[in-house]
């Protein structure tokens, strides 16, 4: 039996948007405190490691196919997660949305490198994270 990796990236990228979808919701329902945790402070810590996984993509993408230039620019989306731990969960979160969006921005500019199934769920996937920081953010 052949594995549709298609599929299983689509549920596994899905499922692992629910935590900032979660966040979301419960910023929108001022529900945000969870264990002694509010809803921006993981929404940040979440989005740290998720772009920080995003950038590690890029890294093996660059390893197995190049350009140098890459492979020095995947380590940014794990400084951004870092640094985006160390600072008030305000500017955090418009730090991770902006590493969200340049992250969707090189996959989508760099036609060839990563499939083309792949780029347009990171998509649409994407989008959806950054709503949820937004509106963690703004609530």
């Amino acid at each position: 039996m052949k594995i549709d990796n298609n599929k299983i990236a689509l549920v596994l990228m899905s499922a692992g948007a629910l935590p900032l979808i979660a966040t979301a919701v419960l910023s929108l329902l001022n529900t945000g405190d969870v264990r002694g945790f509010q809803a921006d402070q993981i929404a940040v810590a979440y989005g740290a490691v998720i772009i920080s996984f995003l950038g590690g993509i890029r890294w093996g993408e660059s390893i197995a196919k190049g350009p140098a230039a890459n492979l020095v620019l995947s380590v940014i989306p794990s400084l951004a997660g870092f640094f985006s731990l160390l600072i008030n969960n305000y500017n955090a979160t418009m730090i991770l949305i902006f590493a969200f969006a340049a992250q969707a921005g090189w996959d989508f500019l760099s036609p060839g490198t990563l499939p083309n199934w792949f780029i347009r769920l990171r998509m649409m996937i994407t989008a959806t994270v950054i709503l949820c920081l937004l509106i963690v953010l703004f609530n």
